[in-house]
């Protein structure tokens, strides 16, 4: 009789967690599912979008190098002569 209970717990518990993981997006209310972020200008956050005043872009590693008046990255290129 305990094995059968046993084995209904079990069955319950592995229901419930499978019906959490497939219908998780309806579980949360409107703004609590950490899953979705909203933006109202989404070319603010868009990766690669951080150029600075000479075109380089810090988030794929480049920065100005004065000496050869380009963007290059320093572990690629040394910046001190041309």
């Amino acid at each position: 009789m305990t094995k059968k209970i046993l084995i209904f717990i079990g069955l319950l518990i592995i229901s419930f967690l499978v019906y959490s993981f497939l219908f998780k997006k309806s579980i949360f209310a409107p703004g609590q599912n950490s899953d979705v972020v909203l933006v109202n200008n989404p070319q603010e956050y868009m990766v690669g979008n951080d150029s600075d005043e000479h075109g380089c872009i810090g988030s794929a590693g480049y920065t100005w190098c004065e000496s050869k008046g380009k963007c290059l990255r320093l572990w690629e290129e040394s910046c001190n002569s041309k």
